[in-house]
């Protein structure tokens, strides 16, 4: 198999993504993400965007900064998109923080300063993205770890867990010391960046893992080459959902509220839902309906008995109506499945959810599934009209950008590695990558991994040599 083959091969099982490779991949990786900066009103009603607006408001006030809030929301109101692309963790991942930087650049183009990722807070700290953690190169281009938790949590979401404490920056310096891949002085380089990124105060009063990382990354961001004007608005997606059902749905006549509470809205969901991805599977029994429960830090899927959900081994059930949902949100005992969350998010709020290549690809059936049960419970024409025009293919996923380079080897880098590497140059290199590389051959080398992840399997077969002059150096 060539690489052509395995290209050809991963774009067959993903028509979507390739339809968007196909109509603009030949653009720069800015001009592609420009044609996403310029303007996008709501496509639902001034009473829905309030409601939206009010409560992101008050979460950008409460977990960052109150004094950005004011201009986020009117850069939201103009371009009414975000990122959900993200796992909700440390921002680490070469494949989330390459999409943040020509977001960036885009905005920096319209005058704004702002980068919205609503990121999956569902994810389980074993994932490949490594939530549980920072990782970066040493100088041999060797992958190094940070971690805040140990594996002991490795099944749980990040969602669930608690704040770390600073005994665990304690436990990474020691880890950084006993390390013998590191001089002397990189290992003084890394404790400083280290302490200064994890060990500011305001991380030790956040009630959760989950609100550590919405600060620690938007002061993160700050530091990366040419962004400390940005501000990066990284909130946990299933902590929006939830606001907005606790402040505006529970117990109102809504069309989320029927959802939730009637059993002729539950069986429409289980029927044009059944097999999407992100949402649930009866014959695989994989997935959960609209929620997961959250026992012991680890999830449980539901399935529905009538109005109530229970776990499979009915150790938790809970009834679908107003008090005990409201008491059971609050008390963080259920998590909202993917589906719910883009229902909510996408679907209802009408907001431009922004993906990798596999979500262009699901939510897109989830919007017709929507749509289908929307249509069999009585959705008038004005709503159908309304979702037709919400968009569900923009792509802001997996490619490469930044890379560090060692005597001709490269590797994409990370945001660890910017604050290791960088230099008086790094932010025009990035600029002028972005600018010149196309996205056809940014993502071009991910399509090995893209071949994993849709295959289940690995190849040996490597992507064209990188075009891109290296952005940072050891």
């Amino acid at each position: 198999m060539t690489f052509k083959d395995l290209r050809d091969k991963v774009l067959q099982r993903t028509p979507i993504f390739r339809r968007i490779l196909n109509e603009k991949g030949n653009l720069s990786l800015l001009d592609f993400f420009k044609e996403t900066a310029d303007s996008l009103l709501p496509p639902v009603s001034l009473a829905r965007q309030e409601e939206f607006f009010t409560v992101l408001k008050n979460l950008i006030d409460k977990y960052i900064n109150p004094a950005i809030s004011g201009d986020a929301i009117k850069q939201l109101r103009v371009n009414y998109r975000a990122s959900t692309t993200d796992h909700h963790g440390p921002l680490t991942h070469p494949f989330f923080s390459n999409s943040h930087f020509v977001r960036s650049l885009a905005n920096e183009q319209r005058g704004r300063n702002c980068v919205f990722v609503f990121s999956v807070g569902g994810v389980s700290l074993n994932n490949s993205s490594f939530p549980r953690g920072f990782f970066f190169h040493n100088n041999d281009l060797g992958k190094e770890c940070l971690h805040f938790f140990s594996l002991r949590y490795r099944q749980h979401p990040v969602f669930a867990l608690p704040r770390y404490q600073e005994s665990t920056l304690d436990a990474i310096v020691e880890e950084i010391d006993k390390n013998k891949n590191f001089s002397i002085g990189f290992k003084e380089r890394l404790k400083e960046i280290t302490r200064d990124v994890c060990l500011q105060p305001r991380l030790f009063s956040a009630r959760s893992y989950s609100e550590q990382i919405t600060y620690l990354n938007y002061c993160l961001w700050k530091k990366m080459p040419g962004q400390s004007a940005v501000n990066l608005i990284y909130l946990e997606q299933e902590n929006i959902v939830n606001e907005l059902l606790l402040a505006y749905h529970l117990g109102r006549d809504t069309a989320l509220f029927r959802l939730l509470t009637d059993e002729s809205a539950l069986r429409a969901f289980e029927k044009y839902f059944d097999g999407i991805a992100g949402a649930f599977s009866s014959e695989s029994a994989r997935g959960t309906i609209l929620f997961w429960a959250i026992q012991n830090g680890r999830r449980k899927r539901l399935i529905r008995d009538g109005l109530i959900l229970a776990s499979e081994d009915g150790e938790y059930r809970i009834a679908l109506e107003p008090t005990a949902l409201r008491e059971a949100i609050l008390k963080k005992e259920i998590m909202p499945s993917m589906a719910l969350t883009f229902i909510v998010l996408s679907f209802y709020y009408g907001l431009s959810c922004g993906g990798g290549f596999l979500q262009v690809s699901y939510l897109t059936a989830m919007k017709e599934a929507y749509r289908s049960l929307r249509q069999t419970i009585g959705a008038g024409q004005i709503e159908i009209d309304q979702l037709s025009s919400i968009s569900t293919d923009y792509f802001c996923g997996e490619f490469v950008l930044g890379t560090l380079s060692n005597q001709g080897r490269d590797v994409p880098a990370t945001p660890f590695d910017f604050l290791l590497y960088a230099n008086g140059d790094t932010a025009e290199r990035l600029r002028d990558t972005a600018s010149k590389r196309s996205l056809n051959e940014a993502v071009d080398q991910m399509m090995p991994e893209l071949y994993k992840i849709v295959y289940g399997k690995a190849t040996n077969i490597l992507p064209p040599k990188f075009s891109y002059e290296p952005t940072l150096f050891v």
